[in-house]
């Protein structure tokens, strides 16, 4: 019963968005949004037709607001992605982790947003068997971490990063190289 209580939700999401489509336009920013959080909502319990078809829907309204490279389409886009990893839809997940770094670097944001980008796209190519791609970038978003001043919930995400490339030293037999880099996720 735990696991149906975002589901609950979605009915009051769905009419604020039909308020908002009403009231301020379909390519409103904030319908974007709304449809971002049903997105989210549908995911959890695994419906993911739902949650792909509104987080393409944030997706698009992005696009139009702000212009298809603007690192909020970025964020959105990450949405989409992670949604189609979670169905295993690899190859898309994959393009489209790769379109949101490529919009986060030629936006020059953040550093530490950049190596969440090349995080997601890492746990991509790892679970597609590209490992030699995946190394470098773990290795690429450890770096970007190692020099960037960071919050308390950014050093979380770059100890993940770390943990991440950990795994996969391990994966390959790398014992002294995992052991290095799990001690210094220790220390985070």
């Amino acid at each position: 019963m735990e696991s149906n209580k975002p589901l609950q939700a979605a009915p009051l999401y769905e009419r604020s968005l039909a308020i908002r489509e009403k009231d301020l336009g379909a390519n409103d920013i904030s319908v974007a949004n709304t449809a971002n959080e049903l997105s989210t909502i549908y995911l959890a319990p695994g419906h993911y037709a739902e949650a792909e078809k509104y987080a393409q829907l944030a997706v698009a309204i992005n696009e139009k607001s702000f212009g298809a490279n603007d690192p909020v389409v970025a964020a959105h886009l990450d949405q989409l992605a992670l949604i189609y990893q979670t169905e295993k839809k690899y190859a898309l997940a994959e393009g489209t982790f790769k379109r949101a770094l490529a919009i986060r670097q030629k936006a020059e944001v953040a550093p530490t947003k950049i190596a969440l980008s090349m995080d997601y796209l890492a746990d991509v190519y790892l679970t597609e068997g590209k490992r030699a791609d995946a190394e470098i970038l773990y290795q690429r978003a450890a770096a970007i971490g190692e020099v960037s001043a960071m919050s308390p919930s950014q050093k979380v995400m770059f100890a993940t990063s770390l943990k991440s490339l950990a795994h996969l030293y391990r994966g390959e037999g790398k014992k002294a190289e995992a052991e290095k880099i799990e001690a210094r996720v220790k220390s985070i």
